[in-house]
């Protein structure tokens, strides 16, 4: 904020180096993408050994990798029975199953 940014922009600086504008400054100051990525893989080819850090920032550079503020993130995979599938649909619904034929593809579509 002491170069006078907003505190907006302070809290969320994301929003001033994501713009077009900002990206545009920083090609017209020299900091090129060819730039960037040249001295990186210059970096990754004299250095021997475990590069991890630089082939990680390599790949958010190209839009591979992301940043994952909100931590780690996994998929849960639930397993019922009938009797649990039935009562899983009867709350979702809101309606009592009484056909004991019931099946999830039949909920889903």
């Amino acid at each position: 904020m002491e170069v006078g940014y907003s505190p907006a922009t302070a809290k969320t600086p994301q929003k001033l180096t994501n713009s077009q504008g900002f990206k545009e400054l920083c090609d017209e100051l020299g900091l090129t993408d060819n730039l960037i990525v040249t001295a990186l893989v210059d970096d990754i080819k004299s250095k021997p050994g475990n590069r991890k850090p630089e082939l990680e920032l390599a790949s958010k550079i190209k839009g591979h990798l992301k940043d994952n503020p909100g931590g780690p993130t996994f998929n849960q995979i639930n397993i019922f029975n009938d009797d649990q599938s039935k009562n899983v649909a009867e709350r979702l619904t809101g309606r009592s199953i009484v056909d004991d034929s019931y099946s999830i593809e039949e909920a889903s579509g």
